[in-house]
């Protein structure tokens, strides 16, 4: 299983359900990685889509104790056990780890973390007041290593490079 984020350098994800920003760069990245793929992600992460719908080219499933939620072209899955029965059910079907992405938001990162075997992190040089959200620093876990660091790219002003971590010794999820 992977993590995927976009953080400032206070490791902010998001202010008031809003991305911090949007570099098109980043965003072609999410979209190759994740298309053909499994996307798991809350509610209110679904809500900031454009049309507040799942992504196209992708199975969502969608992760949210609201019993009367029903998200159209979505697996709903209403607890971590739930979600990890419809996740064996997919591996039968032929996906495998490395095809299921996390995408956010922060309880989902929380909670999924530790089933991670790899964070895909754009960490962007720059920080944002008033975030309201956050995913811990991945250099000061002891479970987690740096992998691989990308040189530093710019687009409008943004400085940004990507890193990625690796959880050796992830938790299991199959049942």
């Amino acid at each position: 299983m992977n993590l995927i984020a976009a953080v400032d350098m206070n490791w902010a994800i998001g202010k008031q359900d809003e991305l911090l920003f949007r570099i098109r760069t980043d965003l072609r990245r999410f979209k190759e990685l994740t298309r053909d793929n499994i996307v798991i992600c809350g509610r209110r992460t679904v809500q900031t889509f454009p049309g507040g719908k799942p992504l196209a080219g992708r199975i969502n499933l969608i992760l949210s104790r609201q019993h009367d939620l029903d998200i159209e072209d979505a697996i709903m899955c209403r607890d971590q056990d739930e979600l990890f029965a419809e996740l064996n059910r997919l591996n039968f079907e032929g996906y495998d780890d490395s095809q299921i992405y996390v995408i956010g938001g922060a309880s989902i990162y929380k909670l999924l973390m530790p089933y991670c075997s790899k964070a895909l992190i754009t960490y962007i040089h720059a920080s944002v007041e008033d975030a309201d959200c956050h995913l811990p620093d991945f250099g000061r876990l002891t479970n987690w290593i740096m992998q691989d660091k990308s040189e530093i790219m710019s687009e409008n002003s943004i400085e940004f490079e990507y890193r990625t971590y690796i959880n050796p010794d992830p938790e299991t999820w199959h049942i």
